[in-house]
């Protein structure tokens, strides 16, 4: 079962694990004009680590199931950002579906952004990093940036349920 879940409500429902479930990550997507990168959560849930670039094209599907696949744990959910500049946007809920399909996932959470979550400082590092060359360096810098932020905010709503 595919499910759709607002971040929060996301993390809140991950509370809920058992120590006897097994262990599991969160993975991060970036979807940009070009590229989609990706990143993984520790099992922890405390840090956030740069995966891959994969381009946008008509291998993108088994790419992602590839990767998906061989992070060596359960996935625990998805949590995809994107903004679109130049070509059509994709549609990020047909994606993780056909995902599902094709990786025969079962019962994965997700959650989407459609704006930047990054800092407001992103856009010019992000110019000097173009001009130097390194688009894929901020793209992946960019999706662990998000994930982290992500996870930082799990780590507070537990450590506000403990109390």
């Amino acid at each position: 079962m595919i499910k759709y879940m607002k971040p929060l409500k996301m993390f809140q429902e991950t509370l809920k694990r058992t120590i006897d479930m097994p262990q599991s990550v969160f993975i991060g997507f970036n979807v940009t004009d070009k590229n989609v990168s990706l990143a993984v959560s520790d099992y922890c849930y405390l840090r956030a680590r740069a995966l891959c670039v994969l381009p946008r094209d008509q291998t993108l599907l088994d790419n992602l199931v590839s990767k998906v696949q061989d992070c060596g744990f359960d996935l625990e959910g998805i949590i995809v950002a994107g903004k679109y500049h130049d070509s059509p946007p994709m549609n990020i809920h047909n994606l993780i579906h056909d995902l599902c399909k094709k990786g025969k996932f079962q019962s994965l959470k997700y959650a989407c952004y459609t704006d930047n979550v990054t800092s407001p400082n992103a856009k010019s590092a992000k110019s000097q990093y173009l001009e130097l060359g390194w688009k894929d360096s901020i793209d992946i810098s960019l999706v662990v940036h998000m994930l982290q932020a992500n996870l930082d905010v799990f780590n507070t709503l537990v450590e506000r349920h403990k109390k």
